[in-house]
């Protein structure tokens, strides 16, 4: 099933490939497989380990030889349970989630996009929000990470057709600090984003 999914390695000098799991005696057809992910919802390696997202609230790590596996903490999801698109990322020793969650108010529908900010080494220190923001259309977003800056792009549909309305957000890491760089609305959709400092 989709929900259900198992990494594999590929070895560049060796030319193989199979399951990345370290136990000699797993068959690697069960959950209890080292390289067994439960509803994965994106995978990055971050200082010799792999970290990967399941079922949206748990961060999850190994390392590359494919054993140590173990829980690093659970991170915050669409309390509605109409939460979109939940995704993470590992940066300077933290852990950064993202989703979006649909509102209604006075009948009309909205998509709030939310980052949450957790310790990676203090699974007891609970998540700090460092973005927090309501669009009428479905927004588009990247994020991008850049020393101790991380930069938001969203494209989101206006009632006009053919216009996006697009911001630039940026969250500085040791300020703490959150800023619209920039806002407007164009006429042609964005495809990619370079930060070049």
């Amino acid at each position: 099933p989709q929900t259900q999914a198992w990494i594999h390695y590929y070895d560049d000098e060796t030319k193989s490939e199979g399951i990345l799991c370290g136990k000699p005696e797993c068959t690697h057809e069960e959950m209890t497989c080292n390289a067994f992910i439960q509803s994965p919802m994106g995978i990055q390696v971050y200082d010799h380990h792999l970290y990967w997202l399941s079922g949206a609230t748990q961060i999850w790590r190994m390392n590359l030889q494919g054993t140590e596996r173990e829980l690093v903490r659970n991170v915050e999801y669409a309390q509605s349970g109409s939460g979109l698109d939940p995704y993470f990322a590992v940066h300077r020793g933290y852990i950064y989630s993202r989703y979006m969650e649909g509102e209604v108010e006075n009948g009309k529908h909205y998509y709030r996009i939310r980052i949450c900010q957790y310790s990676l080494t203090d699974p007891e220190v609970p998540g700090k929000e460092i973005f927090s923001q309501r669009y009428t259309g479905l927004p588009d977003f990247t994020w991008l990470f850049k020393g101790n800056t991380i930069y938001y792009f969203l494209d989101t549909e206006s009632d006009t057709d053919g216009i996006y309305q697009r911001e630039i957000w940026a969250y500085h890491i040791m300020d703490e600090q959150l800023k619209l760089i920039w806002s407007g609305e164009e006429d042609w959709y964005t495809k990619g984003y370079v930060i070049d400092e």
